[in-house]
């Protein structure tokens, strides 16, 4: 019997699934001439589906990872982090985020995770912002996932809005010192993380796919598009993009 699974094509006439430590093990037994023995064993681990991947150790050669890059905007700045060096956004810093080839990062997702370190120091926090296109929003008529990393506190929306807002953002505590974030994005709920625990979860109507629309949309590390702009201002690092959504135990496992 042919079985694919993914990426793979393997001759089996019996497979077994199990999960091991966040890993994904495929475990194929097969059955030839009476005798049965282990095909082919597979580990996938998160790593599989990372979409995005930045440090700022060696930004002179490109901000690049992962098949992605992040455009610089303004005048970068770049100081030392706990691992080797974090950039310093503001309304003069920040980054568009795109596919190596300059395409959409996003078109096509239903589910990511996103995870990054950040250190906010002021400014209105907007550290990740997605939407449709670069148009100004408009008040309840907003389209956008996005963000908001303060040092008073963390807010994410979820938007695609025709005359009111719905009462689905997230809230989670933040402060001026360093912390590691994942949001987790599913088809129908939104789930946030800080320092490997789980702070708020909500359940949206929302798909990613119909807020960025079938192009694929746009992505802005540092600021979203609010009037002129609004920013972060503050310190980030280790920012990593995935194409699915993470569980629970995967989260606890990585930040450890």
């Amino acid at each position: 019997m042919l079985e694919k699974r993914g990426m793979n094509v393997v001759l089996c006439s019996n497979y077994v699934n199990t999960k091991v430590f966040g890993s994904l093990v495929l475990l194929f037994i097969c059955f030839s001439s009476g005798l049965t023995g282990f095909a082919e064993t597979q580990n996938f681990s998160v790593e599989d589906s990372l979409i995005a991947s930045f440090d700022f150790d060696e930004p002179e050669s490109g901000i690049v990872g992962a098949e992605a890059k992040a455009e610089v905007q303004g005048t970068p700045v770049y100081v030392d982090a706990p691992h080797g060096k974090a950039a310093q956004l503001s309304e003069t810093f920040w980054l568009k985020v795109k596919k190596e080839n300059g395409e959409p990062l996003l078109k096509g997702q239903e589910e990511i995770t996103i995870s990054y370190n950040s250190k906010p120091d002021g400014g209105n926090g907007w550290v990740f912002y997605a939407s449709n296109d670069e148009k100004t929003q408009t008040y309840q008529r907003e389209r956008y996932i996005g963000i908001a990393d303060k040092t008073s506190g963390i807010t994410v929306e979820r938007f695609n809005n025709a005359g009111s807002r719905p009462g689905n953002s997230l809230s989670a505590p933040s402060s001026t010192s360093w912390k590691h974030i994942d949001l987790v994005i599913k088809e129908n709920s939104t789930t946030i993380f800080v320092d490997g625990v789980q702070k708020d979860t909500k359940d949206s109507t929302y798909k990613l796919s119909e807020i960025l629309s079938e192009t694929g949309g746009i992505i802005q590390l540092g600021k979203a598009n609010w009037g002129s702009g609004e920013y972060y201002k503050g310190l980030i690092d280790d920012i990593r993009i995935y194409s699915r959504a993470f569980t629970n135990e995967e989260i606890e496992e990585n930040y450890n």
